[in-house]
């Protein structure tokens, strides 16, 4: 092989790897962003919510995997020892 050859195959290698390492580096910046970004905005609104207390949903369901229980369990000898309760 001829030795301009093998110098423009190495030259084309290296300008190669290191527009890759630049795209690569470009894609983890990109996708960081549209991480981080999204996560940063939503913790400041859930740590703003959490501070205003519980969020209380009030209504009916129409489906049963729309009820969303909100009382706490009875906490009695009965109920914790598996027996029925009485309602």
């Amino acid at each position: 092989m001829p030795g301009w050859l093998r110098t423009s195959l190495v030259v084309a290698a290296a300008a190669a790897g290191a527009l890759l390492l630049w795209v690569g580096l470009a894609l983890l910046v990109a996708a960081l962003l549209i991480v981080a970004i999204p996560l940063a905005i939503w913790s400041g609104f859930r740590r703003r919510r959490a501070a205003d207390g519980p969020i209380v949903v009030e209504g009916s369901a129409t489906r049963l995997d729309e009820k969303i229980v909100l009382e706490q369990p009875p906490s009695d000898a009965k109920t914790r020892s598996g027996a029925p309760r009485d309602s």
